[in-house]
């Protein structure tokens, strides 16, 4: 029997709550009129939070109800007060919607941001979190998302972002790639 998922009671369980589901990932995500909707009510509870890692867009779509949650923001506000701004992004960030109606913002694709603003969120990133001498992201988060899981045994596990001999390579799940 399906469990629906609750929102975790502090940002300390959030990384808990991301692992340990199953969903399945058909194009009714992509297409969805109200993903929200779906994302709270669509979803198997497969084990117990925190024993095994199951990269699943749903958890991208989770993450992003819980900032809206806790923020009382849009996650493109979000992002624009935390990285956007102080970095001095050229343009706005903002993520294409799963409908006008419900407003949605599909955080697991869909940045829409300018070839410049991709390239300074890069050195962001390559400079570990560091821009002109101010921590915007902690160094410890920039290693932690680049690094791949010694425990991911799937074929296509260093998918994603990960450090090669000191330079950021990237790719995507249809195989588009950043060169590092």
């Amino acid at each position: 029997m399906s469990q629906k998922p609750s929102l975790p009671q502090s940002l300390e369980t959030v990384q808990l709550v991301l692992t340990g589901n199953t969903w399945d990932e058909d194009a009714l995500y992509y297409f969805y009129p109200n993903i929200r909707e779906l994302l709270l009510t669509d979803m198997e509870v497969a084990e117990p939070p925190g024993q095994t890692f199951h990269y699943a867009d749903y958890n991208v779509g989770l993450l992003a109800i819980i900032v809206e949650r806790t923020t009382h923001r849009t996650v493109s506000e979000y992002l624009q007060e935390k990285i956007w701004k102080p970095i001095g992004m050229e343009y706005p960030a903002t993520w294409s919607l799963d409908s006008v109606q419900d407003g949605f913002e599909l955080t697991h694709v869909a940045l829409n941001a300018r070839a410049i603003d991709f390239a300074k969120f890069g050195q962001l990133y390559l400079d570990k979190g560091d821009w002109n001498g101010r921590r915007i992201i902690s160094e410890r988060w920039v290693t932690e998302s680049t690094a791949p899981d010694p425990n991911d045994q799937r074929p296509w596990a260093d998918m994603g972002c990960r450090r090669r001999s000191g330079a950021m390579n990237g790719s995507a799940r249809h195989h588009q790639a950043v060169p590092g």
